[in-house]
C-alpha cells in the first residue's frame, strides 16, 4: 500500500501512524498528485480525502489517477460541500458534488455520489470507477 502526499512531514506522520498500528505493508511517497511515481495500471484504488479542492491542476491529477488505476479501479474522494462551516477549507476553494462528478465524467470516470449515514452533512463522498476499456 502506498501513502502519497506532496508534503514530506505528512508522509512522515502517516508512516508513524502506520507503524503504531502495526502495518508493515505501507510505503510512504512524496509526490504531487499529477506526477505519481507509480507504474501504469498498477493500483486497485485511490483515496483522496479532503485534498482534491487544494490541487491546482485538477484535470492533470485526474489524468494521473486514471493512468495508475487498473481497468475497473476505484477512485474515492471525500470533500466538503460548498456550505458555510466553522472549520475546513475556505468556501471559494470547495467543490460541490455536482461539479466534482462532472469533472470525473469528463475525465472518463463513472462517478457515484455516496452519503453514508452518521456523517456530517457538510461532507460528501464520491466513488468513481475507471472504465475497463481505458
Amino acid at each position: 500500500m502506498d501513502a502519497v502526499d506532496r508534503q514530506e512531514n505528512m508522509v512522515e506522520i502517516t508512516m508513524a501512524r502506520a507503524e503504531q498500528a502495526g502495518l508493515a505493508n505501507v510505503e510512504g511517497l512524496v509526490a504531487e498528485a499529477h506526477r505519481l511515481p507509480l507504474e501504469d495500471a498498477s493500483v486497485d484504488a485511490i483515496l483522496m480525502s479532503m485534498m482534491f479542492h487544494d490541487i491546482t491542476n485538477k484535470e492533470e491529477a485526474l489524468e494521473e489517477a486514471r493512468r495508475v488505476l487498473k481497468p475497473g479501479g476505484m477512485l474515492c474522494l471525500v470533500e466538503m460541500d460548498r456550505t458555510s462551516t466553522a472549520s475546513g477549507p475556505p468556501i471559494h476553494l470547495r467543490i460541490g458534488p455536482e461539479q466534482l462528478t462532472a469533472m470525473l465524467r469528463y475525465a472518463d470516470f463513472t462517478p457515484e455520489t455516496v452519503q453514508p449515514e452518521n456523517v456530517r452533512q457538510d461532507f460528501y463522498f464520491v466513488r468513481a470507477t475507471k472504465a475497463s476499456h481505458l
